[in-house]
């Protein structure tokens, strides 16, 4: 009995439209990787596939397998592909990646074959095993009671080494504001016996660091003393725990400040540390360029104006010749928007605009006045910072070259290559430190699978799928940083 050919009724196409099931973060136990082509079912076993391109037809069957029942509706939604619709691989890729982004799967593979009118399509899913147990070992700092009661993952929970990867570090925070500079965090899972996972985070605390030493270096305008004392107001101080993060708001703080007295060039860092050999002190070198001093020059109002010159400049505050305070600046436009709504005037918009002269140390402000919907006359791109000023990223906005404007946004506040910052923001931890501080930025969350390989006979997407967790299979792991 001869075997079918590929054009034969009931030939298996088995299609292995994704595995993104091994991709997982280090040391959780993933592996990178497809599962071999699968038929749909027994029939025509031994009998060679036919090609991917071979299928025709509308689809007469959509089935969703292996996905839990409370998700079930969730997961029958996700898929586009439907009886009657043409077959589609495009569409099944994407069919595929929404499954994935339904979270909690370790692997999603369609099979298709050549059925009595049309194609049969099946997408076979494999969720993440559930978390048996999940425990915290080796802190002083932070008690299991503790930890249980503040994390997001229970038991019963899917397996998401997301998730798991994001309490890792929310405790490494935690521990590294208490003062232990030197903590590390791990986690790792391993089989259950009867099913399941155990998940166990594994704490290294090290000693508590304190600062012995703060010392500036470079400062002429502003004293050790006051610089201390800003540090100080943001929780870095001689004899107190030491935390990056808090040092940061600290040095931001000193920024603002220079910016206060007329230094837009100022740059601050990057800092140096001194760990002591027992890794419970440390020192504090941190270098200062002020730069140039800078003034107020040149005050013009133009456009839609609401009110007199004379009232604009009574209400901005600072004359010519007063050192440039970005804070003073930034006071002076509120006080010409409470102008504006006292005139009737609250739609329209102030666009402050700069001119830097580099050579004088002063700095043109002209304010235009738009009414709604018009553009600003002359406004150009923002130049970049004077010379010697520091180079962009180093955390700190540089002013614009001489003669050149710079547009301000919109009344919630004026950019920073304007030479007008927006107002002082609240003193809460920063999102990342500049890459020139000498303070590491926070370890990033593992990326998404980018799709399917090439391999796998599944065309890109049409547009870039929402990103979905990583997803490793549920089998025994060493711990993972």
């Amino acid at each position: 009995m001869s075997r079918p050919g590929p054009s034969a009724r009931g030939a298996l196409v088995a299609m292995a439209v994704m595995a993104l099931a091994t991709i997982a973060p280090a040391g959780c136990g993933g592996r990178a990787g497809g599962p071999p082509l699968v038929p749909l079912d027994g029939e025509g076993r031994g009998g060679a596939p036919a090609k991917v391109e071979d299928l025709r037809g509308s689809l007469v069957s959509v089935d969703v397998t292996g996905i839990s029942k409370e998700r079930a509706e969730d997961a029958r939604a996700a898929v586009h592909s439907a009886v009657g619709k043409p077959f589609d691989r495009v569409q099944v890729g994407e069919d595929v990646r929404a499954l994935f982004a339904l979270g909690s799967v370790a692997d999603v593979h369609a099979d298709a074959r050549q059925a009595q009118g049309g194609v049969a399509l099946r997408f076979a899913v494999r969720e993440q095993a559930r978390i048996r147990s999940i425990d915290l070992r080796g802190s002083r700092a932070i008690s299991p009671a503790q930890f249980e009661a503040q994390i997001p993952v229970k038991r019963g929970d899917f397996f998401d080494p997301v998730r798991l990867t994001a309490i890792r570090r929310n405790l490494l925070e935690q521990l590294r504001q208490a003062g232990f500079h030197s903590a590390n965090v791990t986690w790792g899972s391993s089989a259950a016996k009867g099913g399941g996972l155990d998940v166990v985070f594994n704490v290294e605390e090290g000693r508590l660091v304190a600062v012995t030493k703060l010392a500036f270096q470079g400062n002429k305008a502003m004293p050790q003393k006051t610089l201390t004392g800003l540090l100080g107001e943001s929780g870095t101080a001689v004899g107190q725990r030491y935390w990056r993060d808090a040092l940061e708001r600290g040095l931001a703080r000193v920024s603002e400040q220079y910016f206060d007295m007329g230094y837009v060039n100022v740059f601050v860092g990057p800092v140096g540390e001194k760990l002591s050999q027992d890794g419970s002190q440390m020192e504090l070198t941190i270098p200062i360029k002020e730069g140039d001093q800078y003034r107020l020059g040149e005050l013009t109002f133009e456009g839609a104006l609401a009110a007199t010159k004379r009232e604009y400049a009574a209400a901005f505050g600072l004359r010519k010749g007063a050192v440039f305070s970005r804070r003073k600046v930034s006071e002076g436009l509120d006080r010409i928007r409470a102008l504006h709504q006292k005139k009737g005037k609250a739609n329209v918009e102030l666009v402050p605009q700069t001119e830097v002269d580099t050579k004088a140390k002063r700095i043109k402000v002209t304010l235009q006045v738009i009414e709604p919907g018009a553009a600003a006359p002359g406004a150009a791109p923002a130049a970049g910072p004077a010379a010697g000023a520091p180079a962009a990223g180093a955390g700190v906005p540089a002013a614009p070259a001489s003669g050149q404007a710079a547009p301000a946004p919109a009344p919630s506040g004026p950019p920073a290559s304007s030479g007008i910052p927006p107002a002082r923001p609240a003193p809460s931890a920063p999102a990342g430190p500049p890459a020139s501080s000498g303070i590491p930025p926070a370890t990033p969350a593992p990326s998404a699978p980018a799709g399917p390989p090439p391999s796998s006979g599944i065309p890109p997407a049409k547009k870039p799928p929402a990103e979905t967790p990583a997803a490793p299979a549920p089998a025994p792991a060493a711990p993972g940083k």
